[in-house]
């Protein structure tokens, strides 16, 4: 321990534990405001281990600490509360090496041992947690190289299948058998969505592995939009479309975009007129389509822009969540937003906001 010299004072003046200095007789000749509060009454003059429980072992301390150049941990007990103790320095005067005494009540070390515990019990989970974001990951990885697989076994057989109904469909016509021109379209219909949901599921490991390529040309929205309506023959669509609409985009992809929110008006539309707005808005293209259906609740509405996502119960809807997620990638691919306002019961409006 080294000498500080007035060390009291030093050493008073950066510690707010409570502190003693003691002369060489074991007497009190200083002590600051934090010791006073503890110890009860002013302790100057008194000597520490006839204020203490355990007298012998307060004496035998501090004469350690008077010839030793190193602290030793200890203790003392003043009216059965325990204290901890260190000394913090000595000060040599003519009377001998007088002590100063740092001492605090030993909740403090309880609490500091709380807070390593509490620490390390956060260290764990944070430890715990990048493992299981590891192990999510390397989950979500081999999914989206499963739906890629899963995607292209389902194109080939689809294709061909989609051929034969078609042939079907047109023997069946010429051959005037009409039941079985009604069953061979249903059946072309139903091929139809299965090939759809093939290519959303191809577009999952597409757009997570960023190979979204646009093919960009100058195209009439509102033209873009009325030919992909017109394959629909469901009277409750409503179309309101400002002519030359027009900017740079890729007509294959905004196709994609206005078949997922048209089929998800319909859907969720139930048999009451879905609405179809494009227009202009200065140097932006708009497109809005509104159902009068269900509604989405507001806590749902980013949600349901994620993949395999879903507003409401698969087994009232069909479908496994990954159009609205495509839509929105492609139109952020075009630097565009595609968001949506909607309550419970009060319908759906998603808008699209192209850059011209």
């Amino acid at each position: 321990m080294t000498a500080l010299g007035s060390s009291f004072e030093a050493i008073a003046a950066v510690l707010s534990d409570a502190l003693l200095m003691i002369d060489g007789d074991g007497a009190i000749t200083a002590a600051n405001a934090q010791a006073v509060e503890w110890l009860g009454d002013s302790p100057v003059g008194s000597k520490l281990a006839a204020l203490c429980d355990e007298p012998d072992r307060v004496a035998e301390f501090l004469r350690y600490c008077r010839r030793s150049s190193s602290p030793l941990p200890g203790g003392f007990s003043v009216r059965t509360e325990r204290f901890r103790c260190r000394a913090a320095g000595v000060e040599c005067d003519g009377a001998g090496r007088s002590v100063v005494l740092r001492f605090w009540r030993t909740e403090s070390d309880d609490a500091f041992v709380l807070l390593r515990q509490t620490v390390e019990q956060l260290n764990d989970e944070i430890t715990r947690r990048k493992e299981a974001a590891a192990e999510l990951e390397a989950a979500v990885r081999v999914r989206d190289d499963f739906l890629a697989v899963a995607g292209h076994e389902l194109k080939t057989p689809l294709t061909s299948l989609q051929l034969q109904l078609t042939s079907l469909s047109r023997a069946a016509t010429k051959a005037g058998i009409e039941p079985l021109v009604a069953t061979a379209e249903r059946a072309k219909r139903s091929a139809a969505r299965l090939a759809r949901l093939a290519d959303e599921l191809l577009e999952v490991s597409h757009l997570s592995d960023g190979r979204l390529s646009l093919d960009r040309v100058s195209i009439d929205l509102s033209e873009l939009v009325v030919d992909v309506l017109a394959r629909h023959s469901d009277a409750q669509l409503r179309v309101t479309a400002e002519p030359g609409v027009t900017g740079s985009w890729d007509p294959t992809r905004l196709e994609q975009v206005v078949t997922n929110l048209v089929a998800n008006a319909l859907k969720f539309g139930g048999d009451a007129p879905v609405d179809v707005v494009v227009e202009s808005a200065g140097p932006t293209a708009r497109l809005r389509v509104r159902d009068r259906g269900i509604g989405i609740a507001p806590e749902a509405h980013e949600r349901i822009f994620q993949k395999f996502q879903r507003a409401i119960a698969t087994k009232n809807f069909g479908g496994i969540g990954l159009g609205l997620w495509i839509s929105r990638e492609i139109v952020a691919a075009h630097g565009g937003t595609l968001s949506v306002e909607s309550q419970p019961g009060a319908g759906a409006t998603f808008t699209v906001t192209l850059p011209r």
